[in-house]
């Protein structure tokens, strides 16, 4: 459930926000660096970090705003010409529609990376990297790389589910209709069939993208995907 007015803390929000997009980038930068010809647009080794950065970016402009909003609110001078209950109500459908923006986006960025960076190792693999995601990010962390799976795994697990309750408004649904149970950093995450999750908050989808965040590193500075010298196409950006 979104945090209502009082319990909000942007400026928190917005520099763990700052603080994630930024150490991103300097992974990038650091990349760029050491692997000069990729290109800094096209190739998805790059885009993937671009895209992350542009989506964090965002979602700090909408704290900035929700921040003034807080702002205004507190000296009796709403910037909305409505009733107090009917700010409050629009304010978190406002913070929720952000939430469920950023793990959308995310998830996006990760999983388009993912089945770009499996069929520049493997054109063949998973259909074409083609095939449902838990197959493509198992493929690529299990038999293409050399970074440590067990984690990242889990990892991808919890995002997938947590992406699950934005489709159902907040409901996990499974499609056999059997409850989930997730570990991950020590704590098991269940995610019981046909009931609301209340643990996908600002905080928990922003740990996510942090950690996220250091899985594209590992992936993208991997040697599977440094030797390739060739240019791995990003298809939304050859769209642009």
């Amino acid at each position: 459930m979104p945090p209502t007015i009082e319990k909000l803390h942007c400026g928190k929000l917005m520099t763990r926000l700052q603080d994630i997009r930024e150490a991103a980038w300097g992974q990038r930068d650091g990349l760029l660096v050491k692997y000069p010809s990729w290109d800094r647009e096209m190739d998805a080794r790059v885009a993937a970090f671009n895209r992350l950065g542009a989506i964090l970016t965002g979602v700090h402009a909408s704290f900035f705003w929700l921040a003034e909003f807080l702002r205004n609110e507190q000296k009796g001078h709403s910037t909305l010409p409505l009733a107090k209950d009917a700010r409050e109500y629009y304010f978190t459908t406002f913070i929720d529609f952000t939430r469920t923006g950023l793990l959308i986006s995310t998830f996006s960025t990760v999983e388009s990376s993912f089945r770009s960076f499996l069929r520049a190792i493997d054109p063949n693999a998973c259909n074409g990297a083609t095939s449902e995601f838990k197959s493509v990010y198992e493929c690529l962390l299990r038999s293409k790389l050399s970074v440590g799976v067990n984690d990242y795994i889990q990892l991808l697990d919890l995002l997938r589910h947590a992406r699950n309750t934005i489709h159902n408004n907040g409901v996990y649904l499974s499609k056999t209709g059997t409850d989930v149970q997730v570990p991950y950093k020590g704590v098991t995450y269940r995610f019981p069939h046909g009931t609301r999750i209340d643990f996908v908050t600002f905080e928990f989808v922003l740990s996510l993208t942090e950690d996220l965040a250091q899985l594209l590193f590992k992936i993208v500075a991997d040697p599977a995907l440094t030797t390739i010298t060739a240019t791995i196409k990003d298809l939304s950006s050859e769209l642009q």
